[in-house]
């Protein structure tokens, strides 16, 4: 498969224990929400389908066949006012991403699926019956050189079983989601590589819509199971499901012999299993080449490295390659005063200042003063002010290059702050605020603001620089909504 489409990728995000029927009406409540939101920003952009990057990659796919890419004729309905299909939620996650972004979805109901499935090159001929012609008894067979999924073991399977889901017409009706579907196979599909920002956006917005009906019981796990390796070679989807089932078993079973285990920006607590941790915000072990190549590009390594203080990362791999190639980032870290300082705080700056010390790089060091009076009623501004300066004092005696370094109060800085946190409240929906912080109603309209003044030191460099510019911000886990 991958001889004729080189930069074939297959994202795989399997979720399990969800709700997923008209039972759980208030978990659904908020995903309706966001898909009339999303009814009414496509029909006011009203956006040509084909300049939307995903969309016109993946029309090269279909015009091999004198067809066109579907998700145009999806979108165009919606513009012109028809709503978005009503199904059951997960197929309405499904309607919403591929609208959203361009990008073709399927999603299988899990407990239908075999042990072995493998992405591959229809040889034309297949008998193939489309989900959407079963009512018509309609069976079909597939063009040469389709992108199927189909079971690996072919032995004991009849012809018309074979193949799950086909490219170009789309999935079977064999392993279909239904309203009883709790644990759910979804597949991104792109015969074209992809931009890396426009998967991470997609996945981004996967999970949120995810969050939005899942309950306690509910785990999420992405992963790819395309371009693996040499050209022809086939991906076992089943096999990744299977060993990621087994890692998720593990660690149920582990923590049914160990404590329930919190951790939020606001709370950590239990017996932490910091593998989990990694699978569900999204982030990759900082594994021994990359440590390696980060000792060879700075000359050193750092004890809290070496120790596994810090022990995983996004994008970190993308700035050190950025940086060997000549392009500069930035550093970016805060306090929120709310007393004094402590060996908790010391830790990240610590790494900060190494990683600064090593790198010859600016750092962007934000004092968000109004965070911790609008988090805490019994906070005057005056009191969080009073500790502000009194932690900078603190900072200044770490040793920071002065050249390199600004320290900056938010209340006293916003009006370099404001229009780009303007810019970023405007791309963020309260129910997202409400899904990543566990806000509630009865939260005061300043701290959901506040989250976009928090994001600003991470667009500051692009600005100050003219260019687009990367940051790397050392912090707990628990930090990284």
């Amino acid at each position: 498969m991958l001889r004729k489409y080189p930069g074939a990728c297959f994202v795989a995000v399997v979720v399990q224990g969800v709700e997923n029927n008209e039972e759980h009406k208030t978990l659904h409540k908020e995903l309706q929400k966001e898909k009339r939101q999303l009814e009414a920003q496509l029909r006011k952009s009203r956006p040509d389908p084909l300049s939307i990057p995903l969309i016109r990659e993946e029309n090269q796919f279909f015009r091999e066949f004198g067809k066109k890419n579907p998700l145009i004729y999806q979108l165009n309905s919606v513009i012109s006012g028809k709503p978005i299909p009503a199904d059951t939620p997960l197929k309405d996650i499904l309607f919403m991403i591929e609208l959203r972004h361009g990008c073709i979805v399927s999603a299988q109901d899990l407990a239908t699926l075999s042990d072995e499935l493998v992405f591959d090159l229809s040889e034309g001929g297949e008998p193939f019956t489309p989900l959407h012609k079963i009512l018509h008894k309609k069976t079909g067979e597939l063009k040469p050189d389709d992108i199927i999924l189909r079971k690996g073991n072919q032995a004991g399977n009849s012809a018309g079983d074979l193949v799950l889901i086909s490219h170009l017409y789309g999935p079977g009706h064999s392993t279909c989601i239904t309203p009883k579907t709790q644990d759910c196979l979804f597949l991104l599909w792109h015969a074209y590589e992809p931009e890396k920002q426009e998967l991470d956006a997609t996945l981004l917005d996967f999970r949120h819509y995810l969050k939005l009906i899942s309950s306690e019981k509910t785990t999420i796990t992405v992963f790819e199971v395309g371009q693996q390796g040499k050209a022809g070679q086939q991906s076992n989807v089943g096999q990744a499901i299977q060993e990621r089932q087994a890692i998720q078993q593990a660690t149920q079973e582990g923590q049914a012999a160990s404590a329930h285990f919190t951790v939020t920006p606001w709370e950590v607590k239990g017996n932490i299993d910091y593998d989990k941790l990694i699978r569900e915000f999204g982030t990759k072990k900082l594994d021994k080449k990359l440590l390696s190549e980060l000792e060879s590009v700075a000359g050193a390594s750092h004890q809290f490295l070496r120790r596994k203080i810090f022990y995983s990362h996004m994008y970190f791999d993308d700035i050190l390659s950025s940086y060997k190639k000549g392009e500069k980032f930035y550093l970016y870290t805060g306090r929120a005063p709310s007393g004094p300082v402590h060996l908790g705080h010391l830790v990240p700056w610590l790494f900060t200042k190494w990683l600064q010390d090593v790198f010859k790089v600016p750092l962007l060091f934000q004092i968000p003063d109004e965070e911790k009076f609008l988090a805490k009623q019994d906070m005057t501004l005056e009191e969080t002010k009073k500790w502000a300066y009194d932690n900078i004092l603190d900072i200044i005696a770490l040793g920071f290059d002065p050249k390199l370094t600004k320290i900056f109060l938010d209340t006293e800085y916003a009006g370099h702050m404001y229009s780009l946190a303007c810019q970023v409240a405007k791309k963020i929906t309260f129910s997202t605020i409400k899904s990543t912080f566990g806000f509630t109603n009865e939260k005061n309209i300043g701290i959901i603001f506040y989250t976009a003044m928090q994001s600003v030191p991470c667009l500051l460099p692009t600005v100050m620089e003219g260019r687009p510019t990367r940051v790397l911000i050392p912090c707990a886990i628990d930090q990284d909504v």
